[in-house]
């Protein structure tokens, strides 16, 4: 008889944006980015969010219908799974891996898809957040999902949820940005001269510098690994800069912002920009669009716009090993 293999069930948590410019879509999603995140730093009126979803949700189909924009990330996630389900499969075949998306913005969420995945008797079941930095904002999100699933369910998922992340904090994360960075200059023919005559700036979604107490905003991991990428890459370039994607209200934000970065960019008098959004792992409305909306303003650069690592081979790769470095832990 024929021993059963182990099976794994691997899950990417990201947020799940809408692929469309409808107004429905655009409004759940808000409403749940509201209800999920926005209240752990603002002290909202409950009473105010379905408003506040309506404004922010009118912004977004008017906004991305002007610029003829859809969203990429479903289908890069889509992509993303299937290119690790492949390389687990290929590096590991004593294995059977299920790998899967969970939107966390849209239903189903995590607590559903523990639910669903409970009658297949799974031995070990890996959570992997796609974001670079963890936070309350990004990991925090699903470890709220774990006890609510407890709470609704009358007991935590089994077998336990175990995490895949920290990419902050894993210094092949650095080496792997770079090299994805020089690859992409290469394929655009950007050669050592003119990197020296341009500037890189570094894309990362803004974050308040004064959270309230308890809320970890994943500011010092990202500033960490951003300095650390800087000093990878600056000395190919006439300027390095962070580009902090803020907002505007609750208070101090994080800078420079990009505005600020692509303006000091120009007080130098460079003409060319490398942009890369560095904060993100798969591209998305913010990484691709508010970037190069800041840019518009200023018709006189020459701007280069990187991809996110998406589902780049070496990057897939990486994201296999963690996995399997998870499960022989």
């Amino acid at each position: 008889m024929t021993a059963r293999r182990p099976r794994v069930a691997v899950l990417l948590l990201t947020y799940g944006e809408p692929p469309r410019a409808r107004f429905r879509d655009q409004y759940d999603y808000s409403l749940l980015i509201l209800k999920r995140l926005t209240l752990k730093v603002a002290p909202i009126p409950r009473f105010l969010l379905p408003w506040i979803a309506f404004k922010r949700a009118r912004g977004r189909v008017s906004g991305w219908r002007e610029a003829a924009y859809s969203s990429p990330l479903e289908a890069i996630t889509t992509r993303q799974v299937e290119a690790l389900r492949q390389a687990l499969a290929g590096r590991d075949p004593s294995r059977d891996y299920d790998v899967r998306a969970v939107y966390e913005f849209r239903r189903p969420l995590l607590p559903e898809v523990l639910a669903s995945l409970a009658p297949d008797r799974f031995d070990a079941t890996l959570l992997m957040p796609m974001y670079l930095a963890d936070s309350d904002f990004t990991t925090g999100i699903s470890r709220g999902d774990l006890l609510d699933y407890q709470k609704r369910f009358g007991a935590p998922p089994s077998p336990s949820p175990r995490y895949v992340c920290s990419f902050s904090d894993d210094n092949r994360m650095d080496e792997l940005m770079e090299r994805f960075v020089l690859s992409q200059l290469e394929n655009h023919a950007w050669n050592e001269q003119r990197c020296r005559e341009s500037a890189l700036l570094l894309g990362v979604h803004g974050t308040l510098v004064n959270a309230p107490a308890g809320i970890d905003t994943g500011l010092g991991t990202t500033r960490c690994f951003y300095q650390r990428l800087h000093d990878r890459l600056a000395s190919r370039f006439a300027y390095t800069s962070v580009g902090w994607l803020n907002h505007t209200l609750g208070g101090e934000w994080t800078s420079p912002d990009l505005t600020t970065a692509v303006a000091e960019t120009e007080r130098r008098g460079i003409c060319s920009v490398v942009y890369y959004p560095f904060g993100f792992l798969a591209d998305n409305a913010e990484s691709q669009l508010e970037g190069r909306l800041v840019f518009q303003q200023h018709p006189a650069l020459s701007v280069l716009h990187l991809p996110c690592m998406n589902d780049w081979p070496p990057f897939i790769d990486y994201l296999a090993g963690r996995v399997e470095e998870s499960l022989a832990s």
